[in-house]
């Protein structure tokens, strides 16, 4: 079998298209098909593009829901954070108010603020501004409060008022001056002074 000097090796005499004794066919069914297979994949590739492609957008749109989400959540944990604080600072001072008028005695003034400061979860270095409050409780803790006072005996309980009383005056010059500075004191960082840093 003699090529053709202008036919390719790749093709048969009898249906190749570079064959000049074929005749002039205008598609002949093997280009028909590639063609349409060609076509056919193009779109398949299309839509698969477009497909992913939506499918990227809604990802990305989920992704921005969800983060809107969060910051709104953080805002409002925020918002009421601030609000709590608000009001731990408000008794805080309102109580150092009331020792100061010897309208309530240090010791349960001093009780109330060391346990409304824990809340306050001020830095170690601030907090020793206030350690007045702290010692005496410390003094005063195991002393009956409440119920449990009501129902010691009337010796018992003037004995507990004895060591009280001793203990306040040990640490009221302490105390108080702790109490005025409490009073004035700028909780920077804490409740609606949170958001001027």
């Amino acid at each position: 079998m003699t090529r053709s000097p202008n036919r390719p090796l790749c093709c048969r005499p009898t249906s190749c298209r570079h064959n000049p004794d074929r005749g002039l066919s205008p598609l002949h069914p093997v280009d028909l098909w590639n063609g349409s297979m060609l076509t056919l994949l193009t779109v398949l590739a299309l839509f698969i593009v477009l497909g992913l492609g939506a499918y990227a957008g809604w990802l990305h749109w989920r992704l921005w829901q969800h983060r809107r989400q969060i910051a709104q959540q953080e805002a409002g944990y925020q918002r009421q954070r601030q609000v709590h604080e608000d009001y731990l600072i408000d008794s805080i001072r309102i109580i150092a108010q009331n020792m100061v008028e010897e309208d309530l005695n240090i010791s349960e003034g001093s009780i109330r603020i060391r346990f409304l400061l824990e809340g306050m979860e001020l830095p170690a270095e601030e907090r020793a501004r206030f350690q007045a409050f702290d010692d005496l409780y410390e003094q005063v803790r195991e002393l009956d409060t409440h119920q449990a006072r009501q129902a010691l005996t009337p010796q018992e309980r003037l004995r507990q008022d004895q060591v009280r009383e001793a203990h306040e005056r040990e640490h009221r010059t302490r105390v108080l001056e702790a109490a005025r500075l409490i009073r004035r004191y700028e909780f920077e960082g804490f409740g609606s002074g949170a958001g001027s840093d």
